[in-house]
């Protein structure tokens, strides 16, 4: 009678379980073309091979997007307007500086770091005035920006948490 074997299959992390390489090292003579160590004749040396480059941690997916300081937004781009009656609206930079008001207000005994923006979709535009002129023929101060798209960090650093280890 053939008895069948029950194997459990692996998970995804037992799957895809990556272990670190050995960091052994083989010394060889200057004069060996091929070497196959003997046992005895491995040296392991304590410290690591290559350092690990610690990369800031950024909160953004920064694919399309680029990173501006509030400056930018408040002195070089327009603030938009519903095109049905011309009514302005919220710009992103009232919009940034309302959330850390009301940020400062709620924490008030906490530090605040300056606010991370990072923007996509530029709309190019221009003045009234200069509704008529070719591209080319624009001065700086008739050309308009506006984004499309903003997202926005404000970092408490003293409130931390830790989720899932």
């Amino acid at each position: 009678m053939d008895t069948l074997r029950h194997i459990k299959p692996a998970t995804l992390e037992q799957a895809f379980d990556l272990r670190p390489v050995s960091d052994t090292i083989i010394e060889m003579s200057p004069g060996d073309n091929i070497y196959i160590p003997a046992p005895g004749n491995l040296r392991i040396h304590s410290e690591p091979l290559q350092t690990q480059t610690e990369y800031p941690h950024k909160p953004f997916i920064e694919a399309n997007t680029q990173e501006i300081n509030l400056q930018h937004l408040k002195n070089e781009c327009i603030i938009p307007v519903f095109s049905k009656d011309n009514e302005k609206t919220i710009s992103h930079q009232e919009f940034i500086e309302i959330s850390q008001n009301c940020i400062a207000n709620v924490f008030p005994n906490h530090s605040i770091s300056e606010p991370e923006i990072r923007v996509s979709h530029q709309i190019k535009g221009r003045t009234p005035g200069a509704i008529y002129k070719n591209v080319k023929d624009l001065l700086d101060h008739e050309k308009t920006i506006y984004y499309e798209r903003m997202a926005f960090i404000v970092k408490i650093p003293a409130i931390t948490d830790i989720i899932n280890g």
